[in-house]
């Protein structure tokens, strides 16, 4: 019996919330912060007791994130749509 190894996967982040001012940036459904210039997930930081990331080098706090979080609706259809 002969064993293939999987050499080539992919990860599929579906934005949820993108960033105002950070274009590249954007949180997923499972809130995990992607960028999607360096296809990498970006970790939660603490500095100074805050909380927060780190977007184009620039480190912003959660407090000045939330004002700056914009909702990306769905664009799919649901199958049933179509039907009728």
């Amino acid at each position: 019996m002969k064993r293939y190894k999987l050499k080539n996967y992919q990860f599929v982040f579906i934005p949820k919330w993108k960033i105002e001012g950070y274009d590249n940036y954007y949180f997923t459904v499972d809130k995990v912060l992607f960028n999607s210039g360096t296809n990498r997930a970006s970790k939660q930081v603490v500095r100074n007791c805050s909380r927060g990331y780190n977007l184009n080098g620039k480190f912003i706090t959660l407090k000045k994130l939330k004002p700056l979080l914009l909702k990306i609706e769905n664009k799919s259809k649901n199958i049933f749509d179509y039907i009728n």
